[in-house]
């Protein structure tokens, strides 16, 4: 009688697996369970190190931990060479939770060497593990599914960020360090618990490559200089712009609350609104069209901040700025990761996934540097003029110089490499 039980239920956990909306689950809590522990250390983290009387120039050396996520791509085709992409998740979170426990039991103030020991550990399994689980979503998501798969993971990255900042921090002082190391351990440990049950595809192992030569594969493949450079520059304009959208608040004096409630709360609930919208948009009108029009959002949204620096501050401006940023802002993003997914391979889905991925980060990271640099010299309407133009000049080259067989996917090709691997 209990074989029976117990026969019927794998027969249950088999089915449940194998619907496609189970993938999705799982990509949700995936990409959860690495935006909550994100959030905690870029947002939560420094205030309460703070808080427990940590130097500043300590925390200072906590800008190191982003090191492994950029040269993560030199690993990246161990991955995917190496066994499955589960087998690669699963003890690699389990490190996490591990380390996250351990982080529970140091004291801060007197430890901090070895606060920053388990911290740089943690991001090295935090980011080997996103490897795997970047190239897992590619190899489960064919190319009409990734608009959604995308909307899922964006989504489940905002509300990793409110949870794990945001929350984090307004719950310290009422329920302490060891209860809020403990949520996030449990995070961690759902998407163990999805994928004991998940069968990964299996595609056939492809001829070995050195390691450079797997790294230099995906910049030969034709149209990749074209989206590499598209990749570059798309999101520049608006991380320009949206850097020095809180300053200028503080600028003209608007209260810390209303900052944090309405950007660090409101705008990214709003946002996994849009990350579920965003899939509809880009099923229907398609890649290179959506970019476009996704690109004109930015231009209205750089507009909206040119606004709030021209004029007297209005809360019920701000209000209707900060709902239109949260609907639109995860566009650009859902679609961006969907063609970077269009773009790599099934063998090294990891690996090219981490490069395209690297280069749009560059471009970021580029946008945020100068930011700073060009308010601080001519001020916020300047920089708004400015980021405005360079979105306007993207637009047009996309436009005129970008083929639509650039950015669209083939079901066809695809599904032809799927059976020939």
């Amino acid at each position: 009688m209990s074989e029976s039980i117990a026969a019927q239920a794998d027969v249950s956990w088999t089915d449940a697996t194998a619907r496609p909306a189970y993938k999705f689950v799982v990509l949700f809590f995936l990409y959860l369970s690495q935006s909550v522990p994100a959030a905690f250390f870029m947002m939560a983290f420094p205030v309460l190190l703070r808080q427990a009387g940590v130097a500043l120039s300590m925390l200072g050396l906590l800008n190191i931990l982003m090191l492994p996520g950029i040269v993560r791509f030199l690993w990246a085709p161990y991955v995917d060479r190496l066994g499955t992409y589960r087998a690669w998740i699963m003890p690699m979170q389990a490190c996490c939770i591990g380390l996250m426990l351990l982080l529970g039991q140091i004291d801060w103030a007197s430890q901090f060497q070895a606060v920053f020991l388990v911290c740089v550990l943690y991001t090295i399994c935090s980011v080997t593990q996103d490897i795997a689980v970047d190239g897992l979503a590619i190899r489960v998501l064919q190319a009409s599914e990734r608009p959604i798969g995308n909307g899922v993971s964006v989504a489940g990255q905002y509300l990793g960020t409110v949870a794990g900042g945001g929350a984090m921090i307004m719950l310290y002082n009422r329920t302490g360090l060891q209860f809020n190391i403990v949520v996030l351990a449990i995070v961690l440990a759902i998407p163990m618990a999805l994928l004991m049950f998940y069968r990964e595809p299996r595609i056939a192992p492809r001829p070995r490559r050195s390691l450079f030569g797997d790294i230099g594969s995906m910049f030969r493949r034709p149209g990749m200089a074209t989206w590499l450079t598209v990749l570059v520059f798309y999101s520049m304009a608006p991380i320009l712009a949206g850097n020095m959208m809180r300053p200028l608040l503080v600028d003209k004096n608007v209260s810390l609350e209303a900052i944090g409630f309405l950007s660090g709360v409101i705008q990214p609930i709003l946002s996994i609104i849009g990350c579920a919208l965003a899939p509809a948009v880009i099923l229907r009108f398609g890649r290179k069209n959506s970019l476009l029009m996704f690109g004109v959002l930015q231009i209205l949204q750089i507009g909206g901040f040119l606004v709030l620096a021209l004029t007297p501050f209005s809360m019920t401006y701000f209000t209707a700025l900060t709902v239109f940023l949260g609907l639109t802002q995860g566009f650009p993003a859902v679609l961006i990761f969907a063609i970077v997914q269009d773009k790599s391979s099934q063998d090294l889905a990891g690996t090219d996934f981490t490069l395209q991925v690297t280069v749009y980060t560059v471009g970021l990271m580029l946008a945020g540097i100068a930011s700073g640099f060009v308010a601080e010299w001519s001020g916020y309407t300047t920089l708004f003029w400015t980021a405005l133009v360079l979105q306007i000049a993207v637009l047009v080259v996309i436009a005129r110089y970008t083929s639509t067989d650039t950015l669209e996917v083939s079901e066809s090709l695809e599904l032809a490499e799927r059976r020939a691997s």
